[in-house]
């Protein structure tokens, strides 16, 4: 088919589009979406097809159907690009009041999630309106730079998002409905000129544009799903926006300006899949499965579903437990060694009370599906539930329930509430790559999809070359393939989870090799080497808490940075200002008096403390006896002194025992994802150091003996140190 003078390649195929649920897909690709209204798509025949999704696996009583809808898939590639965009190709009037509602599914989010932008003349952002995940808000811009908003929203990705914004431009009102909630407001407007938005401009979906019809950019574009968009000229009560984001029935006597209901017609399309949608982007479920294909024994399986920030897998009635099914029969061959069984299921058996229980919470499961005599009796302790994800058995016992030794190995399918991001640790701040990743099922097999421009896919080995090589995960940028990174696979079921080495390529960091953990962990939680999570207090507490005992290794609370001089003292306040080093002094014991050599002596617990700037720390107890930094090739400046007796003569002093501690008094700095771990860090000008000395001090004293022994003596006793001079009177009788 030629349109434009280019030639358009138009296919109708059904299609399994992980992130398109109930659609059927026709890929459209034009030429310069802004040459004209001349096109001519044609009209492909739709065969709507029932499709499963990878992260809407909702059950058909919940979906809501209905007629068919255009589904427009920007970006579907994954790659940022400018030129996935859709230009109206009618006239837009000039309005004093507006309504923008649409619905958008973000595959991955750019800087800017733009869903329109129309341009007139002489200002670029006549109205524009994104979806921002880094700023988890909508953003509102109309009139010449009179009207800006940023709403804050939840903003998620791979979720259907429904939203209608409705403004009064004379009024300076403005509402916002999303999924059925709503937020209204006015806006800040110092004119007193009437405000319209002006007629007569350009108007595209998916590109942001700062000037009529040019300078797109991929940083502010659409990577995702975007239907149902209605642009009306007149302001609407809460109710109506309400009734739309909840897919209610929206009727209103005036037909919209703007609307997808005829996109061949009325728009001008360049690189954009155009689909048909019947159902799903109603429903509220975000749960989703994905199935590991790696054989492993429960524990293990158990282990990976946690570290990915997911769970076993346990259905929940027919329809969930048959959709596992459907979507297992792909993975049989690799799952079940000859058998029907293939997958762990999260259940585990109870030898004392004969009952099924779920493997997390310890609770009876409400529905199962047994082959036979609800899997019992249950004779050995160490018994779970396997799933027959296999059609290589009788009908009757597909998706059936088999009890099987927990050592058995199987594959994995986890389940998720929600996307789950995981975090990215250790790269330096300029790094090209993104800092925060997903599980998904985009390409044929699984990956791990930034939330931005990066890409984690499994490479297979080449068993030709050798056995042991297991293959490889490579980490890159969508638009910019040259940046890579590679961890070499150690084992067939090696993820890139936890702590791993990488090799770099062309990022700026600089570094050919650098160490990266990739984590599920919230915060307030510190990340295992292996990926699981505990709560972040248990850090270097001086007992194991993760499975490998990771917490407790790297629990210096001192490193002393590479620039600091041990030699020097810190900074003080003010040059003619000594620095301030507190001296306490507590008289322990008095062990001896030699009245014939005016000597005397005693036991001392001297501490000093004092503030360096220069300083940070790790990990800090409030329990101060914890923080006691041991090693000495690591010590940081402290202060000198030394002890004299009476006439400032020289003491022998023996120390018992002594240490360095830190004081903690403030609260640790924000999490800095460069670190490798999620250790707490203190500032040094917060934070005092604490030196304790344990002392057996001989000094001597100008004893008077006049009265003796029916005297009383003050001996004195001088600390000095390098900076100033402090003293402790003892008296004595």
């Amino acid at each position: 088919m030629k349109t434009g003078g280019r030639v358009t390649e138009t296919t109708a195929a059904t299609r399994r589009h992980s992130d398109a649920p109930h659609r059927l897909a026709t890929r459209v690709r034009t030429g310069d979406a802004s040459g004209g209204g001349d096109q001519d798509l044609g009209r492909a025949c739709l065969i709507l097809a029932l499709l499963f999704s990878s992260f809407l696996h909702a059950s058909l009583a919940q979906i809501t159907e209905g007629p068919p809808l255009p589904l427009l898939d920007f970006q579907a590639s994954g790659t940022a690009t400018a030129d996935s965009l859709l230009k109206f190709l009618g006239d837009f009037p000039e309005m004093a009041r507006a309504t923008f509602c649409f619905r958008v599914r973000i595959r991955q989010s750019r800087d800017t999630n733009t869903i329109l932008s129309y341009a007139v003349a002489d200002y670029g952002d006549e109205i524009h309106i994104s979806v921002n995940f880094m700023d988890q808000a909508v953003i509102f811009k109309c009139c010449d730079g009179l009207w800006e908003l940023e709403i804050k929203q939840k903003i998620g990705l791979r979720e259907w998002l429904s939203f209608c914004l409705t403004i009064d431009l004379e009024k300076n009102h403005w509402k916002l409905a999303k999924n059925g909630e709503i937020v209204e407001g006015y806006a800040d407007i110092t004119t007193n000129a009437p405000v319209r938005i002006r007629p007569g401009g350009s108007l595209f979906f998916g590109q942001d544009q700062d000037s009529v019809g040019a300078f797109f950019s991929e940083f502010q574009s659409l990577s995702g799903l975007l239907m149902d968009v209605k642009i009306y000229d007149m302001f609407f009560t809460s109710q109506q926006i309400i009734k739309f984001t909840m897919c209610e029935n929206f009727i209103n006597v005036y037909p919209p300006i703007v609307d997808f209901s005829n996109i061949n017609e009325d728009f001008s399309v360049s690189n954009v899949d155009i689909g048909v949608i019947t159902g799903g982007y109603c429903n509220k479920a975000r749960d989703f499965d994905l199935i590991f294909p790696e054989l492993r024994v429960f524990e293990d399986g158990e282990l990976l579903c946690h570290i990915v920030g997911g769970e076993l897998k346990v259905p929940v009635d027919d329809m969930d437990n048959m959709r596992l099914f459907n979507k297992s029969l792909v993975y049989a061959e690799h799952c079940g060694e000859g058998t029907s069984e293939t997958l762990w299921l999260g259940v585990k058996g109870n030898v004392a009370t004969q009952k099924w229980y779920h493997y997390r919470n310890n609770t009876p499961i409400n529905y199962s599906k047994f082959d036979k005599d609800n899997g019992l009796p249950i004779v050995h302790p160490d018994t779970c539930l396997v799933f027959t994800g296999s059609k290589e058995t009788t009908p009757e016992l597909y998706s059936t329930w088999v009890s099987y030794d927990c050592e058995q190995e199987m594959c994995t399918v986890c389940h998720f509430q929600q996307v789950r991001l995981l975090k990215m640790r250790g790269l330096c701040q300029q790094s090209q790559f993104d800092r925060d990743y997903f599980v998904t099922h985009d390409q044929s097999s699984l990956s791990f999809t930034g939330v931005y421009y990066s890409e984690i896919t499994k490479h297979k080995p080449n068993l030709t070359v050798s056995l042991s090589d297991f293959g490889y995960w490579i980490l890159t940028r969508l638009d910019k393939p040259h940046i890579t990174a590679i961890l070499h696979m150690e084992s067939p079921s090696h993820y890139p989870l936890g702590l791993n080495n990488w090799v770099v390529d062309n990022d700026v960091c600089g570094e050919m090799e650098i160490t990266l953990l990739i984590t599920s962990c919230e915060d307030r939680k510190f990340s295992c080497f292996e990926g699981t999570c505990i709560d972040l207090e248990l850090r270097c507490d001086m007992e194991a808490d993760c499975p490998d005992g990771s917490d407790e290794i790297n629990c210096d609370f001192l490193q002393l940075p590479k620039e600091y001089d041990k030699l020097n003292p810190p900074s003080r306040i003010e040059r003619g200002e000594p620095i301030k080093v507190h001296l306490h002094i507590t008289m322990l014991s008095m062990r001896h008096i030699d009245l014939s050599n005016f000597k005397f002596t005693c036991e001392i617990e001297l501490q000093l403390h004092w503030i360096d700037k220069r300083l940070e720390f790790h990990h800090l107890n409030l329990a101060e006896t914890l923080n006691i930094i041991d090693d000495m090739s690591n010590m940081p400046w402290v202060p000198l002194f030394e002890i004299l007796g009476d006439g400032d003569t020289t003491s022998d002093i023996v120390t018992r025992r002594e240490h360095l501690r830190v004081r903690r008094f403030s609260n640790p700095l924000l999490d800095n994802d460069e670190n490798l771990y999620e250790d707490e860090i203190f500032e040094g000008k917060h934070n005092p150091l604490v030196l304790v000395k344990k002392l057996t001090v001989t000094t001597s004293c100008d004893f008077d003996l006049e009265a003796f022994p029916f005297d009383t003596q003050t001996c004195r006793m001088v600390s000095v140190t390098t900076l100033h001079h402090l003293y402790s009177p003892a008296t004595k009788p």
